[in-house]
């Protein structure tokens, strides 16, 4: 499982999720949602309905988005990182309290989790972005910087320590943990695309990162 809204993959995928997982890799959320739709109908499974619910936010259809968390988050309860997505989709949504609600139970599920396995750095980092996402940023920090301790190679930990570093206001180091994402391959359409990075995207230092990497990517 992987903290925060990025891509779940089956082991044994069918045709039409592997086609949404491509579209979804460049950046193509409109046409990942014709996929999903296909591979929900054949196979209907948590991980697709939250990946199509990944697309739909991307997309700033955040009501629809929120209806397929809530199915993934039906079907699989105990997954922390479900809950976080489902608190954003909720929070972007204008509905704080069910959002409040979301992040508060991915935080325990989480800790349930850290208390079967205390180096399980899944679990601090979606305990970190929902921290980070009901404010607590210094807790959040706190969390972040012991998942990555533990498993400093994890692409989406560096892009949830981005995200934590940027709801902090941050800019500077969260830039500097998308760089490290970037570096190794993270989608920058997933970046360009996620409303929580907005004002990091206005900084004259994200445009000449994104640019470098644009250009490197079509090499």
């Amino acid at each position: 499982s992987s903290p925060g809204r990025f891509l779940e993959i089956l082991a044994v995928q069918t045709g039409w999720a592997n086609l949404g997982k491509i579209h979804y890799s460049q950046g193509k959320w409109s046409e990942s949602l014709a996929e999903y739709e296909k591979a929900i109908k054949i196979e209907p499974v948590a991980m697709t309905y939250s990946n199509r619910g990944v697309a739909y936010f991307f997309l700033g259809r955040y009501a629809e988005s929120a209806k397929d968390f809530e199915q993934a988050v039906k079907m699989s309860p105990k997954k922390a990182s479900y809950r976080v997505n489902l608190g954003d989709a909720y929070r972007w949504s204008n509905r704080q309290d069910l959002a409040a609600a979301s992040y508060d139970q991915a935080i325990k599920l989480a800790a349930q989790a850290l208390q079967v396995s205390p180096k399980d750095s899944d679990a601090l980092g979606n305990q970190a972005i929902a921290y980070a996402k009901t404010g607590n940023g210094t807790t959040a920090l706190n969390l972040i910087e012991r998942a990555r301790k533990l498993n400093a190679a994890n692409i989406d930990l560096m892009y949830t320590e981005a995200s934590v570093h940027a709801l902090a206001g941050r800019n500077k180091e969260a830039a500097a943990s998308l760089r490290e994402a970037l570096q190794h391959n993270y989608p920058l359409e997933v970046i360009n695309s996620d409303p929580e990075l907005a004002e990091l995207r206005k900084t004259a230092e994200y445009a000449q990162m994104a640019q470098e990497f644009a250009k490197m990517r079509t090499k």
